[in-house]
């Protein structure tokens, strides 16, 4: 009976640590959730679709189209948007993401979609024009493009401001091509729409009708005058739109012009104040909760948690000692453990 005691005791501290254990998983499981609630609170769901052609199969290349579309996505992700980039599409690709766009736009505070690539106007309707797109004749647009009219409808009542760019009216040789087949009139650019949906923003990165250019550059001068502009803070979106067609106009002597036309109900502001003292406030104490939590853990994993949710937080730093410290501490099959430094982690290897 002696021997019970100490036994006794060794399975109930082994219970205790595990009871702890789960407590804590489920407290940082709990920070985890409310997190996005409070970034919620700020400024509402943001939501984005970036598209960039350049490699078509049946047209030359695009120089600056891909380096719109992944300058543009880090920029909105900056900004706070929870994006999907898709880059030369395939048709079918092209039109399960803008179904996805569509989905994930239910309810948000904004919702934007950005192209740039080839599309053209024929018969007074847009189309985009995916990397595959193969067109001989009027009737193959409808299989092998995707109408600006579907995108439109994906967001119609659904987010509360949604805003569609499109810097796609390059010289275009396509429009060429159904020139020669079809009687109706194929436009150099895009064909103007005077009633987008309501709560609609509609950029065209030149005047309906007419060709956008490329940049000499890494970005056409449309999308660089907008990165230039977007992320100024506390400036609303027809501010912006007025700096960036000053830039482009100014850029191309003349030669392009930015339109929009807009059914927005109250200003709209891609960078706004910074947040209020309450939202602040709950940030700070929820990142101070979490520390409390794993502070005098043993646990690698706890504090990598911790620097994945706030790589420049108050207590980052301390996170980062305290995954050296542990690391002699790692079982020796584990060959190194990872340090979480900003978005990617840091291997360390083993003593």
């Amino acid at each position: 009976m002696a021997d019970c005691e100490p036994i006794g005791r060794l399975y109930f501290n082994q219970f205790h640590r595990s009871l702890l254990q789960m407590l804590r998983t489920a407290f940082l499981a709990t920070i985890l959730l409310l997190a996005p609630l409070i970034s919620a609170h700020a400024g509402g769901a943001r939501i984005a679709l970036v598209v960039g052609v350049s490699n078509y199969l049946h047209a030359p290349r695009l120089a600056n189209t891909l380096n719109d579309a992944n300058d543009v996505s880090a920029m909105l992700k900056r900004l706070g948007f929870d994006v999907e980039t898709m880059l030369d599409p395939t048709r079918s690709d092209l039109e399960a993401a803008v179904r996805r766009y569509g989905n994930r736009s239910l309810n948000a505070e904004i919702s934007m979609f950005y192209y740039s690539g080839h599309a053209l106007e024929l018969g007074g309707r847009n189309w985009l024009l995916p990397a595959p797109v193969n067109l001989n004749g009027e009737r193959d647009l409808r299989f092998e493009a995707v109408e600006l009219n579907t995108i439109l409808e994906q967001t119609d009542g659904v987010a509360k401001a949604s805003i569609l760019v499109l810097d796609a009216c390059r010289d275009n040789p396509f429009a060429s091509r159904l020139s020669a087949t079809t009687r109706n009139l194929v436009s150099r650019g895009l064909a103007r729409i005077d009633t987008p949906v309501s709560g609609t923003l509609l950029v065209y990165s030149t005047t309906p009708g007419q060709i956008a250019l490329d940049g000499a550059t890494k970005n056409s001068p449309f999308t660089t005058a907008l990165l230039r502009h977007i992320e100024t803070p506390r400036l609303e979106v027809k501010a912006i739109l007025t700096r960036v067609t000053k830039d482009v106009v100014e850029e191309t002597k003349g030669r392009q012009r930015p339109w929009y036309n807009s059914s927005l109900e109250g200003d709209l502001y891609f960078a706004p104040e910074p947040s209020s003292p309450a939202v602040a406030e709950n940030a700070s104490n929820l990142e101070g909760m979490f520390w409390d939590s794993i502070k005098s853990s043993s646990n690698p994993a706890d504090f990598n948690a911790y620097l994945a949710k706030f790589p420049n937080g108050l207590f980052a730093e301390l996170a980062k000692n305290r995954l050296l410290a542990l690391a002699p501490q790692i079982s020796e099959a584990t060959p190194e453990i990872r340090v979480a430094q900003g978005p990617q982690a840091v291997l360390v290897p083993r003593y």
